[in-house]
């Protein structure tokens, strides 16, 4: 079977925030484990399904590292897409291609 994607994917496995619009507001929310991204979207491994099309939020956590000890604080990558599919594992995000990921700097809990 041929790989049908125009885009590469990296392997990134990162503790992330995944929240999705209601229709009038983001839910709270739902902490979840990213397994690959690329520079089109990402797969997000959860046991909380969505629907295609629903529109989501991501929160990637990049920590900092300081030799073998992680930092007090890390990086925050938002970025915005919509469910493309849906599997027992998790789910496929699209990123938006109007939003670039927006970066933050906050201490990690």
């Amino acid at each position: 079977m041929k790989n049908r994607r125009s885009y590469e994917r990296f392997p990134l496995e990162l503790q992330s925030s995944l929240y999705s619009w209601s229709g009038t507001c983001w839910t709270e929310g739902l902490q979840v484990t990213t397994r690959d991204i690329s520079s089109a979207g990402i797969y997000i491994e959860t046991e909380h399904p969505l629907p295609a099309n629903v529109p989501v939020r991501v929160e990637l956590s990049i920590p900092l590292q300081h030799g073998y000890q992680q930092a007090s604080q890390g990086w925050v990558l938002i970025s915005t897409g919509s469910v493309i599919r849906q599997d027992r594992y998790g789910l496929a995000v699209k990123f938006d291609k109007s939003q670039l990921f927006t970066l933050l700097n906050r201490p990690q809990n």
